[in-house]
């Protein structure tokens, strides 16, 4: 068949087994039992799981019932039904979904109700792989990879100087809160110059890790995997001694978000010196613009970058995009703060990685937190999830989406026994929003 026909028949099928789910949504939505399966707003589904396997409970025998006793399809003892294999209901008249869903939903009255991200009458279409491509039409990532602007900010960057000869400065494009574009000023303290490089920073590396935070990490052994590459990327202090095995010990730059970036300068916290130290670098150059200063002042020998405005703004809008076209595609309705600091990470690793691979970064999900799993939301302590910070879900899918469409030379790492674990405590794999 023809790529071009065989695109139009696999989002003919997409759109027709997404119709089947909503009817299903429907039909659960009508039932009390179940109202927890149903987010009809925002397409979430959240799973009902009974204590006993559904196709092997029993129920009340139709006393005045015409048809044959248990419809045939069981046997009736102590005025119960025992449904036979791929049956269940009162009489057993309803047909058990496909395979279970194939473990990517709910089944209910024959209905496979489908996790965020997969689709078809057992589940087993991944939604993304249809439409990664679609998804990422008009989204600029040669502005990243292929622009000859400087992503950091550089004391080459400002082109004047303000009228009372304190601040040099440079202007740039922003969008305000109805969407239209202006035009802004950033300025920098002159006597502060000394911690910006003098020219805008170029990397390039062959290979480069990424290494998220995820608690899922614990069951990986990617560590020597992980120091192979040229370029290694942490986040936020992520302790490496004691997780050798699992992470690696090499660290060529660490991102620092306010929190950590703060507590650099003050010391509250005892601060893990890596060694040698990294390239540390902050995303945010308008909050954290005089704790850069400041940090500078303190350790001068240590390297610190910051983005530019203009890359924190295309990021930004990259992210927005993507976000419009999941919510669009029925993905769900994503509710968090601002990008997660894997994103950013990920827009700078096309800048300067020939390929990119990714461990750590599988979404926090339900089952994570339930059952006893050892499973943590850091694989270093025990904090979790700030409610509402973060749409993990919604940047997974973005991960995913980069990975599928063969854009950016991303390749998300994933260890075997985080799926055998998943299997193991019959978890749904609905990413937690």
């Amino acid at each position: 068949m023809p790529a071009k026909r065989r695109d139009i028949f696999d989002t003919a099928l997409v759109l027709l087994s997404i119709a089947s789910s909503f009817v299903a949504v429907y039909l659960i939505s009508q039932d009390p039992e179940f109202l927890n399966l149903a987010s009809l707003s925002c397409g979430h589904h959240h799973h009902h799981h009974e204590d006993n396997d559904p196709k092997a409970q029993t129920f009340e025998c139709p006393t005045n019932s015409t048809d044959s006793v248990c419809s045939g399809r069981g046997s009736c003892q102590a005025e119960l039904c025992t449904c036979e294999e791929g049956w269940v209901g009162e009489d057993c008249s309803q047909p058990w979904c496909p395979n279970d869903c194939g473990g990517r939903g709910t089944c209910y009255q024959g209905f496979c109700v489908c996790d965020n991200g997969w689709a078809g009458t057992g589940c087993g279409i991944d939604r993304l792989e249809v439409s990664a491509g679609s998804m990422l039409e008009g989204v600029d990532f040669d502005a990243f990879s292929d622009s000859s602007e400087c992503h950091f900010l550089a004391k080459d960057l400002f082109d004047n100087v303000t009228s009372d000869g304190k601040f040099g400065k440079f202007e740039y494009t922003s969008e305000g809160s109805g969407g239209e574009e202006r035009r802004e000023t950033y300025r920098f303290p002159l006597d502060k110059m000394g911690s910006l490089p003098n020219t805008c920073p170029d990397y390039r590396f062959k290979t480069c890790a990424f290494v998220g935070n995820s608690g899922t990490m614990t069951l990986s052994t990617f560590g020597k995997e992980i120091d192979a590459h040229d370029m290694v990327y942490r986040f936020n202090q992520a302790p490496t001694a004691g997780f050798e095995e699992q992470v690696g010990s090499e660290t060529t730059f660490e991102s620092l978000n306010a929190k950590h970036a703060h507590n650099l300068l003050r010391q509250t916290q005892a601060w893990n010196w890596r060694d040698p130290v990294p390239i540390y670098l902050l995303f945010e150059p308008l909050k954290l613009k005089e704790t850069l200063t400041d940090v500078h002042d303190k350790y001068p020998e240590v390297q610190i970058l910051v983005l530019s405005p203009t890359f924190f703004r295309k990021a930004h809008e990259i992210y927005n995009a993507l976000q419009l076209a999941l919510e669009w595609r029925e993905f769900g309705c994503f509710s968090g703060e601002k990008p997660m600091s894997g994103f950013y990470a990920l827009l700078i690793a096309a800048t300067m990685c020939d390929t990119i691979s990714m461990y750590g970064f599988e979404p926090w999900e339900d089952w994570m937190s339930k059952g006893g799993s050892d499973i943590h939301y850091h694989y270093f302590d025990m904090e979790e999830p700030r409610p509402g910070a973060h749409s993990f879900d919604a940047t997974y899918f973005m991960y995913k989406t980069v990975e599928l469409s063969g854009k950016l030379g991303l390749t998300l790492k994933t260890s075997e026994l985080v799926e055998r674990e998943r299997s193991r405590k019959g978890a749904a794999t609905q990413p937690s929003t």
